[in-house]
């Protein structure tokens, strides 16, 4: 598997992983593509024998980044794709000279917490019924 920086031509892979791992949240192809083209757009994708398994998505503005999505294609899951993937962002956004990185989670993907606070994201606040009116969102953030 190689991480690699997220490509305007990835658009239409990264979509059709956002529709199976997201199927009632996923952005339209157009937002897509125009979050891919902002000049503080940071994204990196997982490919394996060619096919991209996983990406991370976030913006960045001085010394701060928000990550906007990570998802793992389902076959791929739990072998350390999404760590990965994490890890290369918290390194490309050192280049880039940001030292703390936000995100938002639903309280109820208990496997992502698990990964965000296994790699030292601190919970910093819960949005209640932030999804649907319904579910809460938990907030994190890292320092490095």
């Amino acid at each position: 598997m190689i991480i690699r920086n997220y490509l305007p031509t990835d658009n239409a892979k990264v979509y059709a992983l956002e529709t199976v791992c997201f199927s009632n949240e996923k952005r339209s192809l157009s937002v897509l593509e125009k979050t891919a083209n902002l000049n503080n757009f940071v994204g990196l994708v997982a490919e394996e024998s060619g096919e991209i398994v996983g990406y991370v998505t976030s913006t960045y503005c001085l010394d701060e980044a928000e990550i906007i999505t990570v998802a793992v294609s389902p076959n791929f899951r739990k072998t350390g794709v999404a760590t990965k993937l994490i890890e290369s962002l918290i390194s490309s956004l050192k280049n880039l000279n940001v030292n703390t990185l936000f995100l938002e989670v639903r309280e109820s993907n208990l496997g992502a917490i698990s990964l965000y606070e296994k790699l030292g994201f601190t919970k910093l606040s819960v949005r209640k019924n932030y999804y649907n009116g319904i579910e809460n969102a938990v907030n994190y953030r890292l320092s490095f």
